[in-house]
């Protein structure tokens, strides 16, 4: 039982937001050198898609059991032991030069943190209460936000200096100051479920969301919209190479993209409420 004194609220989300915008950020800059990498060493825009099928493809597919993870452990152990099991994962990627062998283990990284992503976003609630729990999620969507817009970039620029073996390294580093900064917060992490309201809750969802005429259709038009991008992500290194741009140029391209979510956020807080569908 852990008998350290709990950690103040504001204190623990802070800490948290914190670890997210180093573990975003790290793992970001890792893969856009890895998809870059992976473009460079064998000029196929086919492996580039296979790259984003394993890492960012893959996390559809491990979300709910991921998820599952966290409703049925110690949501702040889940946390730690996904951050080390990345980090592990990212130094083996740092050994690693053939393509295959980095996307193998980028595979496994992308499975790691699965749980990490989905335990820290359930926990946020009981970390930060009831009066303190609006300010939080805003604190971590901003966290989250600026690890997608300067990770990619900062990866570019450190290809383009070094080389793919010392990103992948700093960004195993990064797991591992994230991991460490966790440890330190000491909240109540969960509130109190037993195995059966967790599958039954999975279950539940997953009826209501295909019943729900409205959010099928929100469902079926994001699966469009995200395949659209999808192939808009595998332009974007062959694109760079169009432009003879470099590994910073194909940073930037993600950098522009992660700019733009903020954009889009900052300016979906002065829609009017019923516009939505309008602007979807």
């Amino acid at each position: 039982m852990d008998t350290q004194p709990m950690t103040a609220p504001r204190t623990a989300v802070r800490r948290l937001a914190t670890a997210r915008i180093i573990s975003i950020t790290g793992g970001a800059a890792a893969y856009a050198a890895l998809n870059f990498t992976i473009f460079d060493r064998t000029g196929s825009a086919a492996w580039v898609a296979l790259s984003l099928l394993l890492t960012f493809g893959v996390l559809g597919f491990v979300g709910p059991p991921a998820g599952m993870l966290g409703d049925r452990f110690d949501r702040r152990k889940v946390m730690i032991v996904s951050e080390l099991a990345g980090a592990a994962c990212f130094a083996m990627m740092a050994l690693s030069d053939e393509p295959a062998w980095l996307l193998a283990w980028a595979f496994l990284s992308a499975i790691a943190e699965a749980p990490f992503w989905s335990a820290s976003e359930a926990a946020i609630p009981n970390v930060a209460g009831p009066e303190h729990v609006t300010w939080a999620n805003s604190l971590l969507g901003a966290s989250r936000s600026a690890g997608i817009t300067i990770g990619p970039a900062l990866g570019g620029l450190m290809l383009a200096v070094t080389s793919p073996s010392a990103v992948f390294a700093l960004n195993a580093a990064s797991f591992v100051v994230s991991a460490l900064i966790i440890v330190t917060v000491h909240a109540r992490f969960s509130g109190d479920r037993d195995a059966e309201d967790e599958f039954r809750g999975v279950r539940a969802g997953f009826r209501f969301l295909w019943h729900d005429r409205v959010l099928r259709t929100l469902l079926l038009a994001w699966v469009v919209f995200i395949s659209g991008m999808g192939m808009s992500m595998v332009a974007d290194a062959p694109l760079a190479d169009a432009f003879d741009a470099g590994s910073f140029g194909f940073g930037m391209l993600i950098t522009a993209w992660g700019g733009g979510t903020v954009l889009g956020s900052l300016f979906a807080k002065r829609m009017k409420e019923g516009s939505e569908g309008t602007w979807l």
